[in-house]
């Protein structure tokens, strides 16, 4: 017996229905990616997958006080300064030697 489930066409000639619409200009569309599909698209792979495991991982917070990241990784034994800022080379016409401003 064939299953009951079978899949239905849609009648573009129907103006009501716009389920066909898969455009960019279809107003349900998501707009925008999650962080965690960008961050897979840039560094190849998924962030919200642990890398011993493989488990799915969950964000359970945003720490956006610099302070308070310090003290987590300081408490964690992974905080470190970076590099000591630099001078900065000024662009100069060919003509003329570079100068250096200190920072």
């Amino acid at each position: 017996m064939a299953d009951q489930t079978a899949w239905t066409t849609v009648d573009p000639q129907d103006e009501h229905d716009t389920d066909y619409l898969a455009g960019p200009d279809d107003p349900g569309r998501a707009r925008r990616l999650t962080w965690s599909d960008l961050m897979k698209r840039v560094f190849a792979e998924d962030v919200l997958r642990c890398s011993r495991c493989g488990g799915e991982m969950r964000l359970i917070a945003v720490i956006q006080d610099p302070a308070v990241a310090e003290r987590i990784l300081r408490h964690l034994g992974l905080w470190q300064r970076g590099p000591p800022q630099g001078r900065h080379v000024v662009v100069e016409p060919a003509d003329r030697e570079p100068s250096y401003v200190d920072a």
